[in-house]
C-alpha cells in the first residue's frame, strides 16, 4: 500500500493517520514540558507537566513554537510526497523535458519523471518513509525509543511491506536486489543505507548501535526532522538526535552534519533565527568558536557565501566532489 500525505483521522500505522490531534498534542505537550533522563536502550521519559497555567506571553511563545514544529513536520512530509515522483531525475536537460511533457510539476509530477522507482501520486520516498517510521513512533510513545523506532524502520521497509518488489529482490541474498533489473522498479525503491540496516537488524540480529549501517548519506537529515520538532528547546536534543542518527546511520560523518541540522532547525522552531540563512550562521559561528578547523563549518559556510547566488541546479554542480566521475553527482 502506498504512503499516503493525506491526513486521516483514524490512528494507525503506516499513512500520515497521526497527524490530526494527535500529533498536534504531542507536539504542544513537548513544547511546554521537558524530558530529564538521557536516552538508553528503553528510549525517555517524560516528567509530568507544570500543574498551572503559563502566562500568557509564554503560552503565546509555546503556540508559536509548536505551530512551527508542526510546519516543519509537515512540510517535510508533504514535500517529499511533491518530490518523489521526480526524484533522482539528476540531468537538468532531463528534467525540463519531463517538466515540459508532465501535465502537473514539477511537484506531484504526472507523469512521473523518475526513472528509478515507481509510487502513487501521493507516495513517500525512502527518506520520506524514515521519518514517517520516526513520526509514528514518537506519536504514539510520546517520546524517543530506539527499540521501538528501528522496529518500525524493520517492519515498514522489511520481508512484508511495499519495497519487497516481487520479481527484484535477490531472495538468496536478501535484502538486495536481483542484477540487471529493469527500471524503473513496479514500486518503491529500498536504497542503500536501509539495505545495509536491514542485514545488520534482521539478517544478523544485531540491535543498537551495532544495526547501524557504514552510510553517511542523506537519510539522516530527513529522519530526525519529527525529533527536532518533538525535542527543540530541551538540553538533552543533541544526545537524541545522535542517537537517533547512528541507529541507521552509524558513522561520524552522519552525525556531525546531522548534528549541525538539527541545530539550525532548533533555532528557526524556536524563533532564534528568523531564517534558515540566519540558522545556519548561527551555527556556523557557534561549531568555528569550538573548533576553527571545523570541516562541517567550513562546509556550510561555503554554501551561505560562494553558493549564495548561484541558482540551485547551478549549486549543486558546484558541489560535485572533485574524485567522483558522475557529471551529476553535486546534484546527487
Amino acid at each position: 500500500m502506498a504512503r499516503d500525505c493525506r491526513l486521516r483521522g483514524k490512528p494507525g500505522h503506516g499513512k500520515l493517520p497521526l497527524l490530526g490531534a494527535c500529533l498536534v498534542a504531542l507536539i504542544c505537550v513537548s513544547l511546554c514540558t521537558s524530558p530529564r533522563t538521557s536516552p538508553g536502550r528503553s528510549g525517555l521519559r517524560r516528567s509530568p507537566p507544570l500543574a498551572f497555567a503559563a502566562p500568557p506571553v509564554e503560552a503565546e511563545l509555546a503556540q508559536q513554537r509548536a505551530a512551527r514544529a508542526l510546519a516543519a513536520v509537515l512540510g517535510a512530509q508533504v514535500a517529499d510526497c511533491a518530490a518523489a515522483p521526480s526524484h533522482w531525475v539528476y540531468d537538468p536537460a532531463k528534467m525540463s523535458a519531463a517538466i515540459e511533457a508532465a501535465n502537473r510539476g514539477p511537484a506531484f509530477m504526472d507523469p512521473p519523471g523518475n526513472t528509478f522507482y515507481t509510487v502513487a501520486s501521493n507516495g513517500l520516498s525512502c527518506y520520506g518513509q524514515q521519518a514517517f517510521s520516526m513520526l509514528s513512533s514518537l506519536a504514539e510513545l510520546g517520546r524517543f525509543d530506539v527499540e521501538d523506532f528501528t522496529r518500525r524502520v524493520a517492519e515498514d521497509f522489511g520481508r512484508d511491506s511495499e519495497y519487497e518488489v516481487k520479481g527484484v529482490i535477490n531472495e538468496s541474498n536478501w535484502p538486495q536486489r536481483i542484477k540487471d533489473v529493469t527500471m524503473p522498479l513496479p514500486g518503491p525503491w529500498r536504497h542503500g543505507s536501509i539495505n545495509k540496516f536491514l542485514t545488520n537488524y534482521v539478517v544478523e540480529g544485531k540491535r543498537y548501535p551495532e544495526c547501524g549501517s557504514d552510510d553517511a548519506q542523506i537519510d539522516f537529515a530527513c529522519r530526525i526532522v519529527p525529533v527536532v520538532a518533538l525535542y527543540a528547546g530541551s538540553p538533552e536534543l543533541s544526545q537524541i538526535v545522535e542517537v537517533a542518527i547512528r541507529a541507521i546511520q552509524n558513522t561520524e560523518s552522519a552525525v556531525k552534519f546531522g548534528l549541525a541540522f538539527a541545530k539550525c532547525l532548533e533555532l528557526l522552531i524556536l524563533g532564534h533565527a528568523e531564517t534558515p540563512s540566519a540558522a545556519v550562521l548561527s551555527v556556523v559561528s557557534s561549531l568555528k568558536a569550538a573548533d576553527p578547523e571545523d570541516a562541517e563549518a567550513a562546509g556550510l559556510e561555503r554554501v551561505l557565501q560562494d553558493l549564495a547566488a548561484m541558482s540551485l541546479p547551478e549549486a549543486a554542480l558546484a558541489l560535485k566532489p572533485k574524485d567522483n566521475k558522475f557529471a551529476f553527482a553535486g546534484l546527487a
